[in-house]
Protein backbone atom coordinates (compact mmCIF):
# COMPACT_ATOMS: atom_id res chain seq x y z
CA UNK A 1 0.00 0.00 0.00
CA UNK A 2 0.64 3.45 -0.59
CA UNK A 3 1.77 6.13 2.70
CA UNK A 4 -1.08 8.61 2.54
CA UNK A 5 -0.99 12.29 3.69
CA UNK A 6 -2.27 13.39 7.19
CA UNK A 7 -2.98 16.65 9.09
CA UNK A 8 -2.69 16.94 12.64
CA UNK A 9 -4.97 19.50 14.38
CA UNK A 10 -5.08 20.27 18.17
CA UNK A 11 -7.57 22.17 20.44
CA UNK A 12 -7.66 21.81 24.71
CA UNK A 13 -5.52 18.99 24.18
CA UNK A 14 -7.46 16.60 21.69
CA UNK A 15 -6.19 15.62 18.40
CA UNK A 16 -8.01 15.20 15.37
CA UNK A 17 -6.04 13.63 12.43
CA UNK A 18 -7.30 14.13 9.39
CA UNK A 19 -6.11 11.26 6.44
CA UNK A 20 -6.11 12.37 2.66
CA UNK A 21 -5.75 9.24 0.68
CA UNK A 22 -6.24 9.13 -3.08
CA UNK A 23 -6.23 5.47 -2.83
CA UNK A 24 -9.16 5.41 -0.40
CA UNK A 25 -7.43 2.32 2.13
CA UNK A 26 -9.37 3.12 4.50
CA UNK A 27 -7.70 1.68 6.92
CA UNK A 28 -4.47 2.82 8.68
CA UNK A 29 -2.18 3.11 12.08
CA UNK A 30 -1.33 6.10 13.57
CA UNK A 31 1.89 5.91 15.57
CA UNK A 32 2.74 8.67 18.02
CA UNK A 33 5.90 9.26 20.27
CA UNK A 34 7.51 11.64 22.98
CA UNK A 35 11.41 11.76 22.92
CA UNK A 36 11.64 8.02 22.32
CA UNK A 37 12.93 6.42 19.51
CA UNK A 38 9.88 4.18 19.20
CA UNK A 39 6.49 4.68 19.23
CA UNK A 40 4.65 5.55 22.84
CA UNK A 41 1.08 4.29 21.15
CA UNK A 42 -0.02 2.78 18.55
CA UNK A 43 -3.56 3.22 16.64
CA UNK A 44 -5.45 0.98 14.05
CA UNK A 45 -8.62 2.77 13.22
CA UNK A 46 -10.56 3.49 9.93
CA UNK A 47 -11.93 6.11 8.43
CA UNK A 48 -10.79 9.71 7.23
CA UNK A 49 -11.12 11.19 10.37
CA UNK A 50 -9.28 9.84 14.17
CA UNK A 51 -10.25 12.41 17.30
CA UNK A 52 -7.74 11.16 19.70
CA UNK A 53 -6.59 12.17 23.48
CA UNK A 54 -3.12 11.61 23.94
CA UNK A 55 -2.23 10.66 27.60
CA UNK A 56 1.10 13.00 27.00
CA UNK A 57 1.36 16.58 26.24
CA UNK A 58 3.99 18.98 25.16
CA UNK A 59 5.69 17.57 21.90
CA UNK A 60 4.01 14.84 20.11
CA UNK A 61 5.33 12.98 17.01
CA UNK A 62 2.87 11.69 14.83
CA UNK A 63 3.42 9.17 11.69
CA UNK A 64 0.59 7.26 9.87
CA UNK A 65 0.84 3.82 7.42
CA UNK A 66 -2.12 2.86 5.83
CA UNK A 67 -3.08 -0.77 6.22
CA UNK A 68 -4.56 -3.01 2.70
CA UNK A 69 -7.58 -5.28 3.26
CA UNK A 70 -4.94 -8.02 3.83
CA UNK A 71 -3.40 -6.34 6.92
CA UNK A 72 -0.47 -5.09 5.11
CA UNK A 73 1.00 -1.80 6.33
CA UNK A 74 2.91 0.97 4.20
CA UNK A 75 6.01 2.55 5.64
CA UNK A 76 4.98 5.22 7.95
CA UNK A 77 5.24 8.42 6.70
CA UNK A 78 7.15 11.58 7.72
CA UNK A 79 6.89 12.71 11.34
CA UNK A 80 4.62 15.83 12.05
CA UNK A 81 5.38 17.62 15.18
CA UNK A 82 2.24 18.99 17.38
CA UNK A 83 2.60 20.92 20.77
CA UNK A 84 -0.24 19.09 23.09
CA UNK A 85 -1.97 21.46 25.37
CA UNK A 86 -4.50 21.36 27.62
CA UNK A 87 -6.57 23.84 29.26
CA UNK A 88 -6.81 22.07 32.96
CA UNK A 89 -3.15 21.15 32.95
CA UNK A 90 -0.66 23.45 34.12
CA UNK A 91 2.58 22.76 31.93
CA UNK A 92 5.92 22.33 33.42
CA UNK A 93 8.53 25.18 33.15
CA UNK A 94 10.67 24.73 29.82
CA UNK A 95 14.20 23.15 30.85
CA UNK A 96 16.96 26.39 31.02
CA UNK A 97 19.01 26.25 28.18
CA UNK A 98 22.46 27.67 28.28
CA UNK A 99 23.26 27.35 24.59
CA UNK A 100 21.62 29.36 21.50
CA UNK A 101 21.86 26.27 19.24
CA UNK A 102 21.36 22.94 21.01
CA UNK A 103 21.66 19.41 18.97
CA UNK A 104 19.36 16.62 20.41
CA UNK A 105 20.01 12.76 19.94
CA UNK A 106 19.46 11.42 16.72
CA UNK A 107 16.51 9.22 16.54
CA UNK A 108 16.95 5.95 15.92
CA UNK A 109 20.12 5.58 17.28
CA UNK A 110 21.82 3.48 16.17
CA UNK A 111 20.26 3.47 12.87
CA UNK A 112 20.74 1.86 9.49
CA UNK A 113 20.40 3.92 5.75
CA UNK A 114 19.01 7.08 7.99
CA UNK A 115 17.95 8.53 11.00
CA UNK A 116 16.41 12.10 12.15
CA UNK A 117 18.97 14.60 13.50
CA UNK A 118 17.19 17.52 15.36
CA UNK A 119 18.54 20.89 17.00
CA UNK A 120 16.51 23.62 18.87
CA UNK A 121 17.68 27.29 18.09
CA UNK A 122 16.83 29.68 21.15
CA UNK A 123 16.00 32.58 18.97
CA UNK A 124 16.69 34.84 15.63
CA UNK A 125 20.19 35.01 15.65
CA UNK A 126 22.42 36.90 13.30
CA UNK A 127 24.61 34.38 11.44
CA UNK A 128 25.67 34.43 7.69
CA UNK A 129 26.38 31.00 7.24
CA UNK A 130 25.06 27.49 8.92
CA UNK A 131 25.71 24.21 8.74
CA UNK A 132 25.22 20.23 10.28
CA UNK A 133 28.43 18.28 9.33
CA UNK A 134 28.84 14.63 9.78
CA UNK A 135 32.79 13.41 10.23
CA UNK A 136 34.28 10.37 11.18
CA UNK A 137 35.81 10.17 14.65
CA UNK A 138 39.07 10.45 12.71
CA UNK A 139 37.39 13.85 12.02
CA UNK A 140 36.81 13.29 8.08
CA UNK A 141 33.84 15.31 7.05
CA UNK A 142 31.51 12.39 5.25
CA UNK A 143 28.12 15.31 4.86
CA UNK A 144 27.70 18.61 4.96
CA UNK A 145 24.55 20.68 4.43
CA UNK A 146 23.40 24.19 4.89
CA UNK A 147 20.81 25.15 7.39
CA UNK A 148 18.06 27.40 8.53
CA UNK A 149 18.38 28.36 12.06
CA UNK A 150 14.99 28.76 12.66
CA UNK A 151 13.54 29.74 16.52
CA UNK A 152 12.27 26.50 18.01
CA UNK A 153 13.08 22.49 16.82
CA UNK A 154 14.57 22.24 13.15
CA UNK A 155 14.36 18.57 11.74
CA UNK A 156 17.11 16.70 9.26
CA UNK A 157 16.30 14.01 7.96
CA UNK A 158 20.51 12.61 7.57
CA UNK A 159 20.76 9.54 4.72
CA UNK A 160 24.19 7.46 5.13
CA UNK A 161 23.49 4.65 2.91
CA UNK A 162 24.80 1.52 4.19
CA UNK A 163 28.49 -0.17 4.31
CA UNK A 164 30.11 2.35 6.81
CA UNK A 165 29.50 1.20 9.98
CA UNK A 166 30.97 2.75 13.10
CA UNK A 167 30.49 5.82 15.39
CA UNK A 168 30.03 9.53 13.94
CA UNK A 169 30.03 12.65 15.09
CA UNK A 170 27.75 15.61 13.93
CA UNK A 171 28.22 19.22 14.40
CA UNK A 172 26.34 22.75 13.75
CA UNK A 173 28.91 25.23 12.59
CA UNK A 174 27.47 28.61 12.81
CA UNK A 175 29.90 30.99 10.67
CA UNK A 176 32.87 28.77 11.36
CA UNK A 177 32.70 27.88 15.05
CA UNK A 178 31.37 24.47 15.74
CA UNK A 179 28.19 25.05 18.28
CA UNK A 180 27.30 21.95 19.56
CA UNK A 181 28.34 18.15 18.48
CA UNK A 182 26.75 14.76 19.45
CA UNK A 183 27.82 11.14 18.50
CA UNK A 184 25.90 8.74 16.86
CA UNK A 185 26.18 5.07 15.62
CA UNK A 186 25.71 3.71 12.41
CA UNK A 187 25.08 -0.12 12.53
CA UNK A 188 24.29 -2.03 9.15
Amino acid sequence: PLTPTFEVSEEDGIVEITVDDPEEYGAYCLGVRTNRTDFDTIIHFSGATLTYLPEATGRLYFSIASVDELGVESCFSEEILERITTLDVEEPEAPKRNKMVELMQNRPNPFDEATYIDFWVADNIDYEQAFLIVSDLAGRQLFRIAVELKPGINEILYHHGYNVVGTFVYSIHVDGKVLDSRQMIFAN
